[in-house]
């Protein structure tokens, strides 16, 4: 563990940190990371950023090939009815497709801080009531047996949320912190969004070069026998997209937690006594620019540790789209008698199953692991220990606090669908004109809004989720700074969850 010290310096203003409190279970020691200076940061992993250059090279390769054949293509320009609406009407359009969706994230941000059971409870309670209803439709259409499946569905819905309910008012708390700290630090979301549109330029030239070179190997094959090397180059095509994409979200990601752990690790709780409202708590950090800083750190030292955990992803998701292309071959693929093809498509749909379930498990275990990649500088082997000792010490609570979060973000997002396509629908008809195209009209002032909507929301969901997860390693691997720093927050979450006093790091002094 001896890179656990690199990220964050004491706090400067720890004189003023409130004496301890007494808890309600013994806190470890107090082990707090710190800020190493620039010309002596250690940079892991460097080996996953050269590979990650040199996989960008080989694509810039088949770009320039791709590139020869666009240019020897002969575009074509259809006319669509979108023509008869003006640039400057379509952009209008667009304005108040994102400033609906901003204000939706906004206003769903601000009922997180304020209102983070009741949020987290409908995620629960909205599938029962559904259930509920669809058992009493099926009950009624076809008796008892009709209604069986949906019973079954109900009474597992309605035991799984009775078991992890006294688990979730640490999560509301988790979540309404994680909220005002990105009301505070906007650039978190700045930094998501950044990297969409990244993603969506490099979207757009991944599909170009794409098509070029699918375009030059069918003029090759032509001459040659090129099934082999079409195969090879799509899914090196494909394992580059999925690589760029999911280091893209991880930068995002691993700026996040470090945000968050420089709010924990280095704000102190200061009461103001000028303050109008009285016993209002302000938490003082004594640094600017918080996320740039942050987002420097992941871009440098910490880029090689998000290359590897991303390469991970990339080969599983890589794994996961042949398995999936292989399956639906073999199903669409029809031998007469059916019997082997029968056999191997089971084989298949086993193997994607397998493989799904590892990317899932593999995407949660990354998520932590570059957490602790972003608050403590290590590198990702030893993150991943230490990931592992925090599943296997805080395993169940880790799942239910993931799982939570997830459902509440996906809730909001459904809800910013709703929202942003009624708008949307309402838009195109009081704004765009209704002549014979009215209803395509309609249909893409609807999709632009949804779309627009499901975008921007997307940033702000998986920073929430970002954020939720560092406040929680952050009290799994040193809740006695968070007490002495932040004391008024702590004794908040030891109310309602006492267990959070025992860190990870308990376990080499109780053992």
């Amino acid at each position: 563990m001896s890179s656990r010290h690199e990220h964050y310096e004491a706090a400067p203003l720890l004189e003023t940190a409130h004496p301890s409190r007494a808890t309600k279970n013994p806190l470890p020691p107090r082990r707090p990371p710190h800020v190493a200076p620039s010309h002596s940061r250690r940079f892991n992993d460097g080996w996953a950023a050269v590979l990650f250059g040199a996989t960008l090279a080989a694509f810039g390769v088949l770009g320039g090939v791709a590139w020869q054949q666009v240019q020897q293509a002969a575009p074509r320009r259809d006319v669509s009815p979108a023509a008869d609406v003006s640039p400057a009407a379509a952009l209008r359009f667009f304005a108040l497709a994102f400033a609906a969706a901003t204000a939706f994230a906004a206003a769903y941000l601000a009922l997180l801080v304020r209102i983070p059971r009741t949020l987290i409870a409908a995620c629960y309670v909205a599938p029962i009531a559904l259930l509920a209803a669809a058992a009493a439709t099926a009950f009624a259409a076809g008796g008892l047996a009709a209604a069986a499946a949906p019973l079954l569905l109900l009474a597992v819905s309605v035991w799984a949320y009775a078991v992890i309910r006294p688990f979730l008012a640490l999560t509301a708390v988790v979540l309404a912190t994680a909220s005002k700290i990105i009301q505070r630090f906007p650039g978190t979301v700045v930094v998501a969004a950044a990297g969409g549109l990244v993603w969506f330029v490099f979207t757009c030239v991944w599909a170009v070069v794409g098509a070029g070179v699918l375009k030059w190997l069918e003029v090759k094959g032509n001459k040659d026998d090129t099934t082999d090397v079409e195969n090879v180059v799509m899914v090196f095509l494909c394992f580059v997209y999925f690589w760029v994409t999911q280091v893209i979200l991880d930068v995002g990601h691993a700026t996040t937690c470090g945000t968050v752990a420089a709010y924990f690790f280095t704000g102190v709780e200061v009461q103001d006594e000028g303050d109008e409202e009285a016993g209002q708590v302000h938490v003082v950090i004594p640094s600017t620019n918080v996320t740039g800083q942050s987002l420097y750190r992941t871009l440098t030292c910490a880029f090689g540790t998000v290359c590897f955990g991303s390469l991970l992803s990339a080969l599983i998701q890589t794994l996961k789209a042949m398995a999936r292309k292989n399956h639906e071959s073999l199903r669409n693929s029809d031998n007469g008698d059916g019997g082997g093809n029968f056999f191997a498509v089971l084989v298949s749909a086993c193997l994607l199953s397998i493989i799904s379930i590892f990317g899932e498990v593999l995407d949660m275990f990354n998520k932590y692991t570059l957490t602790e990649v972003a608050i403590y500088g290590k590198g990702y082997c030893d993150a991943g220990k230490d990931t592992w000792n925090l599943f296997k010490m805080k395993g169940i609570d880790v799942i239910i606090n993931n799982c939570a979060v997830s459902k509440v973000v996906a809730m909001g997002g459904f809800m910013c669908v709703l929202f942003t396509g009624m708008l949307g629908a309402m838009s195109a008809w009081l704004l765009l004109p209704m002549d014979d195209d009215a209803k395509l009209y309609l249909v893409l002032g609807t999709i632009l809004f949804v779309v627009t909507g499901v975008v921007v929301f997307g940033f702000v969901g998986r920073v929430v989720d970002s954020a939720a997860a560092a406040m929680y390693v952050c009290l799994a691997e040193d809740p006695a700074t968070i007490q002495l720093l932040q004391p008024d927050l702590f004794a908040a979450i030891e109310d309602v969850y006492p267990e959070v006093t025992w860190g990870m790091q308990s376990i080499a002094y109780n053992a």
